[in-house]
């Protein structure tokens, strides 16, 4: 079985039209393959329920009220090799130089920070399976 994480591009990239760009991005380097997506929008309290691990952040709100502000792309991606989130996190580095949009959480797109938090976002987002 491919090894998985989840990419998720966010409000941000949607509202300045980059969502194909940084898919085009991910099939480019060929490391990931995009085996699965989907577009939600999501409500604040979905989004805190996603953020729930940084509740204790001073951005919290802000970070949950932008990620409600518009659409998200959650992906996942698949690689042969057994470290897809750290390809994707290694990947995100040079997009969210690329892209990113002011300070803080508009930072176009967002990757798990493990393989256990990968599985945990995936099943999020209904595309575990």
């Amino acid at each position: 079985m491919p090894s998985r994480t989840l990419g998720l591009i966010k409000p941000d990239s949607f509202e300045r039209r980059l969502v194909g760009d940084i898919i085009s991005a991910i099939e480019f380097r060929g490391q990931l393959r995009l085996a699965a997506c989907k577009t939600e929008y999501m409500t604040q309290d979905r989004a805190k329920e996603f953020y729930a691990e940084h509740k204790d952040r001073s951005n919290f709100e802000k970070m949950t009220q932008f990620m409600a502000s518009g659409p998200v792309l959650a992906m996942r991606l698949e690689s042969d090799k057994d470290n897809a989130w750290e390809l994707w996190r290694k990947m995100l580095r040079d997009l969210r130089s690329k892209y990113r949009s002011g300070a803080g959480d508009k930072n176009s797109a967002h990757g798990s920070d493990s393989a256990e938090a990968a599985e945990r976002e995936l099943a999020f987002f209904g595309l575990a399976d």
